[in-house]
């Protein structure tokens, strides 16, 4: 999908993130280099999505350091690989748990929309839900997973 989307929403951790824990977030999905990250992206690698997104800069963390938020404006798709392989394979094994939803939707496409849902660091991403109405009053509802 090489449209952009928007995001908004926030993750919110528990307990809040340490100062070295922030920054180590902060520059994995900036998509930079750093010798304490080797660990994480090993992990990454080695999963069964071993893919990193390419698209980066789409969250921050929060100034309390207690969530993780959707940058304003347009963005690429990709946020939700970022959730997964960091719930999977930095957040769990520090301790954390994650809880919050952060929701999509594209401009140039009225369909692409959706939300991440995170619940005790169980993801569950839905990417629209569409309802239709009978004639005799019933409503059918669809709903797609990513």
């Amino acid at each position: 999908m090489g449209y952009p989307v928007s995001y908004s929403g926030a993750i919110e951790v528990q307990p809040p993130l340490s100062d070295a824990h922030a920054k180590l977030v902060e520059v994995c999905v900036d998509l930079e280099g750093s010798e304490d990250l080797r660990p994480t992206l090993e992990a990454i690698k080695s999963s069964e999505e071993p893919d990193l997104p390419y698209h980066s800069g789409q969250t921050y963390i929060s100034e309390d350091s207690s969530k993780i938020e959707a940058c304003q404006g347009e963005q690429r798709h990709g946020l939700r690989l970022w959730l997964v392989h960091l719930v999977k394979h930095f957040f769990i094994p520090q301790g954390y748990t994650l809880n919050g939803e952060i929701s999509w939707d594209a401009s140039d496409d009225p369909e692409d929309r959706g939300c991440i849902y995170i619940k005790d660091n169980a993801i569950e991403a839905i990417d629209f839900l569409i309802s239709i109405r009978g004639r005799r009053g019933n409503t059918i509802t669809f709903q797609m997973k990513r």
